[in-house]
């Protein structure tokens, strides 16, 4: 018989949690100037040209109380690119390319504040957060490639912290546990960012 109480007390547990729908995960696109900081970067050398993916994102939180929720998410985008440099051959100054990859990923935690809104539809939010980012740059292997590369690994490899400021976020369910949001934010990784949501 308590068997049975506890088995009744625990499927009563979750089926509130169920309710409650505390978590989210939330993949979603982001958009970056991270390339046109990199073309600046190189804007002293010859014919340069940088392509890369959108800001790539998968996130997770969990609501504390009515009015915050804490979480943390991973972002990545990569870029590929080249550009002309100068190279001495015994005395003659010849151009060579030099090609790239540049990864940039990330790993942040926020806190948000849930505005009282009344509506079970709608959420508008403001956060905060902080994490680190980690820039990889990976290029061709001749000895004047690997001099050159080099030389742009001290403008773009590195860890570093990625704090950032989330200015107005949206979340919209049109279904109880399925919705879509949008982020705005300030600082590095992506300045808006666009996803679905799934509570549960």
């Amino acid at each position: 018989m308590r068997g049975l109480v506890g088995v009744v007390m625990v499927l009563f547990a979750l089926q509130a949690m169920s309710q409650d729908l505390l978590n989210q995960i939330r993949p979603g696109v982001g958009g970056s100037l991270k390339i046109g900081g990199v073309k600046t970067i190189l804007k002293l050398k010859e014919d340069v040209d940088v392509t890369g993916t959108p800001v790539f994102s998968l996130a997770y939180s969990r609501r504390v109380s009515s009015s915050f929720d804490v979480g943390a998410e991973f972002t990545s985008q990569d870029m590929a690119g080249s550009y002309l440099f100068d190279v001495d051959v015994a005395g003659t100054t010849i151009k060579e390319t030099m090609s790239f990859t540049y990864s940039r990923r990330a790993i942040v935690f926020h806190g948000n504040y849930i505005y009282p809104i009344e509506s079970d539809i709608i959420e508008v939010y403001s956060g905060i957060r902080l994490g680190i980012k980690r820039e990889n740059v990976v290029g061709e292997s001749s000895q004047s490639q690997i001099n050159e590369l080099a030389k742009l690994a001290d403008l773009l490899d590195g860890f570093g912290v990625n704090p950032s400021v989330v200015p107005l976020g949206i979340s919209i369910f049109p279904i109880k546990n399925f919705g879509i949001n949008i982020t705005s934010n300030i600082g590095p990784t992506y300045f808006a960012n666009a996803g679905i949501i799934i509570r549960f």
